[in-house]
């Protein structure tokens, strides 16, 4: 995915965008992660994928995190070019498995109702 075509971001929005980043691996069970995902998911990707009715949370096992291969250790190593145009941003993000893998894309981000979304 290529990056928006946007200024850079003021310091700001880029603390938000990478406090929206880092904050999935804040949580401490499955269920905590698949609803912070959920709830900072922009609109259009909720619609996307059949609305909000069409994620049954129930069906989440309420595991620790801990316990899942790969999670412990895992985050956000890096988040950088973050780019805004208007209510549109994207930014360069490398994150870190528990394995030490490290992955970098470009991911892009919406903000609605004045907080930044993920919106890939």
């Amino acid at each position: 995915m290529d990056p928006i075509q946007g200024a850079p971001a003021s310091a700001e929005e880029q603390q938000a965008i990478e406090g929206l980043l880092k904050g999935q691996y804040q949580v401490t069970t499955t269920r905590e992660f698949a609803e912070y995902m959920l709830h900072h998911a922009c609109q259009k990707v909720v619609d996307q994928n059949g609305g909000d009715a069409a994620f049954d949370r129930g069906e989440v096992p309420d595991l620790p995190v801990a316990q899942l291969p790969g999670f412990q250790g895992s985050g956000i190593q890096a988040v950088e070019d973050v780019r805004v145009d208007g209510d549109n941003a994207s930014a360069l993000v490398t994150s870190v498995s528990g394995n030490g893998q490290t992955h970098t894309s470009t991911m892009r981000f919406l903000r609605e109702n004045g907080q930044w979304t993920f919106c890939n």
